[in-house]
């Protein structure tokens, strides 16, 4: 999920790739929107049947919450209820994908742990048997405003800053359980991937400080955190699985050499606009390795998920009432002055008062587990020194496969998944199954 480059690449890029960094024109400015359109009254309700699929099982609500009235910002959201088979204790699960301007719905939903999969070979959702709504509510959200099916009526609504995106949540959560109340006193969870990593601890946060939340904990994965940690091992971590030769990586290695100056100089905005690009060219130099999963070549294809959410009768049975993703490139663009700051200050507070997974796929290329591991080895909380003593045990899924590796102390666990991209339960839906539940109910992780 990184920014793209504003060139011809960067566009062509943006058609294929829906869960990456974004960045903004070279000027820095927000381009006006041309994708606003009139929008008729934002509605929701229950979901009860989906094209090509036919009667819902279970409980499912989904529509907008509008978070800015001047503005007419709208959030999107689609909530799956903890089925029959879930605990009696199943908590409320906020799911936010990256990008920025990465849909929730689009990624998360269909193509890696919502109750439906997408059978591309015949263009229609399927079951999941490995949903996360079998272990929690699970409350799928488009956000920034602009992504997915979010929008809103102003360029001034797009959010600029990480502050922005916390507060408009917190108008979101807190509209969402009024409209709700049934998932009001239940224990909360906030998880993201990607971009995610920035998102998760600014929102859990702002939550944090609302005392009517039951926020218990946080989950980030193969999450873009703290710059300085995970711009550096790129080139590395491409040499050693010989995707490049010594020369480029020297030649890579100055440029990075430069963004890192410029993010201790805190020149955001210059910081963003050579560190993405040079990453995209890294990708194009390995002869456009997949940045998710280095074991492949190419990139992941979502149009057929996005022709089925673009269907009037797909957007009439969910309560949508904006053209999906057609704003999504705005959104990148009013925060990308962010894309080189660290929330490392707010992890290190977070992990003092709550219990906190990182999980992260092995083969992952845009958000490198060297980078991964390298920010949380030198995390300052109280209990670094315990972390870094920690042993890293061998974790065998219920399955009895290899599973992954698993570091934790206090309330931290780091679990390393083998087998596995950028999105971990596409790549190992079991195993990514098999951990979320033990994060969810304090199940004891293998100690040797």
């Amino acid at each position: 999920m990184l920014f793209r480059l504003a060139l011809l690449f960067s566009i062509l890029h943006f058609a294929n790739c829906q869960d990456d960094f974004r960045i903004a024109p070279s000027d820095g400015s927000v381009r006006a929107d041309k994708s606003h359109v009139m929008h008729p009254p934002a509605s929701f309700g229950p979901v009860t049947s989906l094209p090509l699929y036919g009667p819902i099982r279970g409980v499912q609500h989904s529509g907008y919450v509008q978070v800015n009235a001047q503005f007419n910002s709208n959030i999107f959201y689609w909530m799956v209820e903890a089925s029959e088979s879930a605990p009696a204790n199943a908590p409320l699960l906020l799911w936010f994908q990256g990008g920025p301007g990465s849909s929730s719905i689009d990624v998360g939903f269909f193509f890696e742990h919502g109750p439906f999969l997408f059978d591309t070979k015949n263009g229609r959702p399927v079951d999941n048997p490995t949903s996360w709504h079998h272990l929690a509510h699970v409350l799928y959200i488009d956000q920034p405003a602009g992504t997915g099916f979010s929008y809103t009526d102003s360029n001034d609504g797009f959010a600029k800053t990480l502050d922005d995106v916390a507060n408009d949540i917190h108008t979101f959560i807190t509209l969402f359980l009024k409209r709700y109340p049934q998932y009001a006193k239940l224990d909360l969870y906030v998880c993201g991937e990607s971009y995610g990593g920035k998102y998760v601890p600014a929102i859990s946060a702002r939550l944090g400080q609302d005392a009517s939340l039951n926020l218990k904990g946080l989950c980030i994965a193969d999450g873009w955190s703290h710059p300085p940690s995970q711009l550096p091992p790129y080139t590395t971590v491409a040499l050693i699985n010989g995707l490049i030769d010594e020369n480029t990586k020297k030649s890579y290695d100055k440029v990075y050499d430069q963004c890192l100056t410029l993010v201790e100089q805190g020149k955001w905005h210059d910081a963003a606009l050579l560190c993405d690009p040079t990453f995209w060219s890294l990708r194009n130099a390995t002869g456009s390795v997949n940045p998710y999963d280095i074991r492949a070549y190419g990139n992941y294809d979502f149009d057929p998920i996005d022709r089925y959410l673009k269907r009037n009768d797909t957007m009439a049975a969910i309560h949508a009432n904006h053209p999906f993703g057609s704003t999504a490139e705005q959104v990148g663009q009013a925060i990308h002055d962010d894309f080189c700051q660290s929330v490392r200050p707010l992890l290190a507070s977070l992990v003092e008062r709550y219990q906190v997974l990182v999980y992260q796929g092995q083969f992952d290329l845009i958000v490198t587990t060297a980078g991964v591991l390298d920010l949380y080895w030198n995390l300052p909380w109280s209990g670094q020194a315990a972390y870094q003593r920690a042993p890293r045990v061998v974790w065998q899924g219920t399955d009895r496969a290899m599973a992954g590796y698993v570091k934790q102390a206090a309330n931290f666990t780091l679990v390393e998944v083998c087998g596995a991209g950028h999105m971990v339960p596409l790549d190992q839906p079991t195993h990514a199954f098999e951990l979320i539940k033990r994060f969810l109910y304090n199940i004891p992780w293998p100690t040797h």
